[in-house]
């Protein structure tokens, strides 16, 4: 049907007749070759755009698996595993620990020294007041530990040494510009547990003092406490000076003050290295909170380093 219309169309073509002979017969050829079938494959340039994307999804999956892995995974099999963390309580990396000191906290029990607190209630620094407070804390290691585990740690060091018999008075004093009340309730109760689970007795005084008395006991190196109870003795014997007195127990200066008070003759010098008689101490100092007032003198009982228990 194509041939004859396309003859019929030569027909009326007025040219050579070999010419539309040829044409006609190249024509024919042409439609009647079959069709070409297109290639689904993608041209080679493609190929190497796939490749890419291909290696660039592989690396980032890769990337984030290595850091999305502990680092403790990847530690060698062979090391040796990490000691357990310590049951102290230690300052975060992630919160420094914080120096500010927020409050002072004397203890005296012949050994003498002095805690300063941060306002967490951390150890920020210990210092002994006299040689025997030294001695006691040259073993320990105090400083950035919380209140209560360095509590424990300086009282049973104080227990081993002797110094927390049933006859020894054990005071602490509290100076701060905040409120110290509930540190002194702190002090009060972690005292009262730790010294039962130790065994010892001894007679216990706490209380807050203003920071201008605590200034003044610093710059004599000596605890509040026995710088009120000297403030006392200076009162009714204005011979006395706050130096003859601090190597003197607390006890032996509160009876001195006691007879001098009272009229008593036959008083010991204060350089005389011989304890008073028994009786009853009177503490000093306004706005005071105190426990267990009072105590049993200690007759010419002194400890080590010169300072008397």
């Amino acid at each position: 049907m194509i041939d004859d219309r396309i003859r019929q169309a030569f027909d009326s073509v007025q040219a050579d007749e070999e010419l539309i002979t040829r044409t006609m017969t190249n024509v024919t050829e042409r439609l009647t070759e079959p069709p070409q079938t297109p290639s689904h494959w993608p041209p080679p340039r493609l190929w190497w755009w796939l490749l890419g994307a291909l290696v660039v999804v592989v690396g980032v999956l890769l990337m984030r698996a290595v850091l999305s892995t502990p680092t403790d995974t990847l530690t060698s099999p062979n090391s040796a595993p990490q000691p357990a963390a310590s049951s102290a309580a230690t300052p975060s990396t992630t919160h420094p620990f914080d120096s500010r000191v927020a409050y002072r906290l004397y203890l005296e029990v012949n050994p003498a020294l002095e805690l300063q607190l941060n306002a967490d209630q951390w150890v920020v620094s210990a210092t002994g007041l006299n040689s025997d407070g030294e001695a006691v804390i040259a073993d320990l290691t105090l400083t950035q530990r919380d209140l209560e585990t360095a509590l424990n740690e300086l009282l049973a060091q104080l227990a081993s040494a002797g110094y927390l018999n049933s006859e020894a008075l054990l005071v602490t004093d509290i100076a701060s510009t905040e409120d110290a009340s509930a540190l002194m309730t702190t002090v009060q109760s972690q005292l009262t547990e730790q010294l039962a689970a130790a065994g010892s007795s001894p007679q216990v005084e706490t209380q807050v003092v203003d920071e201008q008395t605590a200034d003044l006991a610093d710059s004599y190196s000596i605890t509040p406490t026995k710088y009120l109870a000297i403030r006392d003795l200076l009162s009714v014997d204005p011979q006395a000076t706050v130096e003859q007195y601090c190597d003197r127990s607390i006890t032996e200066i509160r009876h001195l003050a006691y007879q001098h008070r009272h009229g008593q003759q036959g008083l010991p010098s204060p350089n005389s290295g011989s304890g008073s008689g028994t009786g009853a101490g009177a503490g000093s100092g306004t706005g005071q909170h105190q426990t267990g007032q009072g105590s049993t003198a200690h007759p010419g009982r002194h400890g080590s380093g010169g300072r008397p228990s």
